[in-house]
């Protein structure tokens, strides 16, 4: 794998969620299905306070989200295959989108607005020894790691910044 310092990096998100909890949602907290209108006394008091009107923001159809391809190239998701198997290395856009940044304020009205930083593969590890593996990996082909627990993070620790690790890093991934 050949990468150009002056492009940005692949990015890998590392996921310890497994799949055993359910479902997230790529735009809100929690499940939309369960969401309640905010009391208009409520809405008012924080207009009020903020000093601005509040409105709606219906997220964009999912297909509409800016989402940039997935840029692993073949020999790296077959070896990052290896170590994880299949079926635990996802590079569809559904998965990379709801593992685009935490749920903060931010990362939640650019996704509604259809924007996303998405990493280039989300990664399933089962346990210690596949993690150490896979950072290992990573490391010998450049690929940054970013950790992905809850996806709450809203202090920004799940969003990929190729910006910063381009000088150091052409490559990113989450696990």
């Amino acid at each position: 794998m050949t990468h150009d310092a002056r492009t940005e990096p692949d990015v890998v998100s590392l996921t310890d969620t497994a799949r055993t909890a359910p479902d997230m949602s790529w735009y809100a907290w929690g499940d939309p299905a369960k969401a309640k209108e905010l009391d208009p006394g409520l809405r008012e008091l924080v207009s009020q306070v903020l000093r601005t009107r509040t409105t709606d923001m219906p997220p964009v159809a999912e297909s509409d989200v800016e989402l940039s391809p997935s840029r692993l190239d073949g020999r790296l998701l077959a070896a990052l295959t290896d170590v994880l198997g299949a079926g635990h290395v996802l590079t569809d856009d559904a998965t990379r989108l709801v593992h685009a940044g935490g749920k903060s304020t931010p990362d939640l009205l650019a996704r509604r607005a259809g924007r996303a930083t998405a990493t280039d593969a989300v990664l399933y590890p089962a346990d210690h020894e596949e993690v150490e593996r896979v950072l290992a990996l990573c490391s010998a082909e450049r690929v940054a790691v970013v950790p992905f627990g809850g996806g709450t993070s809203v202090v920004g620790g799940v969003s990929p910044s190729t910006a910063a690790s381009a000088r150091s890093s052409p490559s990113t991934c989450a696990a």
